[in-house]
């Protein structure tokens, strides 16, 4: 069985809600996924993605499909769903598949594989926990790194004592476990960039991509996050949506 270096767990859903404006378009939604397996199948040597999502009418409690995770139930109420989502899906693949580590992200976060690859020579396989360290509180959800060996750990997390989102819940899990916390953004070859303007791509050239390790795409528009998410995959890895 192939060793994967990577594989993504890509936190979405098959429900959306008009409460959200930006997540209320089922079209714009599955083009995000469909613009995330285009440039992830570029690398199917190395890496594995999936979309976890609850899904109400399985028979199981968790399967596998394709790309997907489904697992059975509601994804609301958002805390503590969203949680138990994640550890099921990362207890499943932790249990079926080899690899060294495993991703923690979502569909608005575009990374840059190659610089990933790279990154894969500089960190530790084991007892690695870590990402981009923001507000001197948490990693951020766009990207949480977690080797092999302490995914046991992590399933120990007891979702009524830790009942936060996703982020601030698993950093302030592993720092309760003595977990050491590894700080990409100490590293300046892997950094992490946040686009919210709709003119991004009228400031930069290829080369500036050369250490940035992902994308997270907010804007105030998701049509505006498609433009820019196309635009950020032909730079990258020269592909037309």
């Amino acid at each position: 069985m192939i060793t994967y270096k990577f594989i993504f767990v890509i936190l979405s859903s098959n429900k959306l809600t008009s409460e959200n404006p930006y997540y209320s378009n089922n079209v714009l939604y599955d083009e995000f996924k469909i613009l995330n397996k285009m440039y992830y199948d570029e690398f199917k040597n190395d890496i594995k993605f999936f979309y976890v999502e609850y899904k109400e009418n399985i028979e199981t409690d968790i399967i596998e499909i394709d790309d997907y995770i489904y697992i059975k139930g509601k994804e609301f109420p958002l805390n503590p769903n969203l949680l138990i989502k994640t550890m099921k899906a990362i207890g499943y693949i932790h249990d079926k598949y080899n690899y060294d580590y495993i991703i923690h992200t979502n569909l608005s976060s575009i990374w840059n594989i190659p610089v990933l690859l790279s990154l894969y020579n500089e960190i530790p396989r084991k007892n690695f926990f870590g990402g981009h360290y923001i507000f001197n509180f948490f990693i951020t959800g766009t990207g949480i790194f977690f080797s092999y060996d302490i995914i046991p750990l992590l399933m120990k997390l007891d979702t009524n004592i830790y009942n936060e989102m996703n982020d601030i819940t698993i950093s302030a899990y592993m720092k309760d476990s003595c977990i050491p916390t590894f700080r990409l953004e100490h590293m300046s070859n892997y950094r992490w960039e946040l686009i919210i303007t709709h003119d991004y791509a009228c400031n930069y050239t290829k080369d500036y991509f050369d250490n940035i390790l992902y994308f997270r795409v907010k804007t105030s528009s998701s049509k505006i996050d498609i433009t820019i998410t196309k635009y950020l995959l032909k730079q990258l890895y020269n592909l037309t949506a």
